[in-house]
């Protein structure tokens, strides 16, 4: 039975750690977790690289696409120890706030590129600086 499998940034700190604390919550092994920033990801599941870097994504079994506050529910759905945040996210999709708190949140994420070799590093795509950061 193929598993969720869960893009996530290989590059976020805040991210890797989150992901960390999934995969020890995750006894039955349901999912399988894989930082878009190795080089052959974003080609194999055709996500556009500005969308992944915007937000977490799960793929189903089915290959439905979810992002956001939805991957965050799907792997809540996946893992049987966070079962409980479950009705807390449904209510905060509903009422519109859910993603507005995720993209708040991953907007203030840093980002530190680890794909460095011999002299160099490759520096992340950050996206766009705001007119009122300059």
């Amino acid at each position: 039975m193929r598993k969720t499998i869960v893009l996530y940034d290989g590059w976020c700190p805040f991210c890797i750690k989150s992901i960390n604390r999934f995969k020890q919550l995750d006894w039955f092994k349901r999912i399988e977790f894989k930082s878009f920033r190795e080089e052959s990801i974003v080609n194999k599941y055709h996500i556009e690289i500005d969308k992944l870097e915007k937000r977490i994504h799960s793929i189903t079994k089915n290959n439905y696409i979810e992002d956001g506050i939805h991957a965050i529910n799907r792997i809540c759905k996946n893992i049987p120890a966070l079962w409980f945040l479950i009705l807390f996210i449904n209510f905060s999709i509903l009422f519109g706030f859910g993603q507005k708190l995720y993209d708040w949140i991953a907007d203030r994420r840093l980002l530190f590129p680890t794909g460095c070799n011999g002299d160099s590093c490759t520096i992340p795509n950050i996206s766009k600086i705001k007119d009122e950061e300059l």
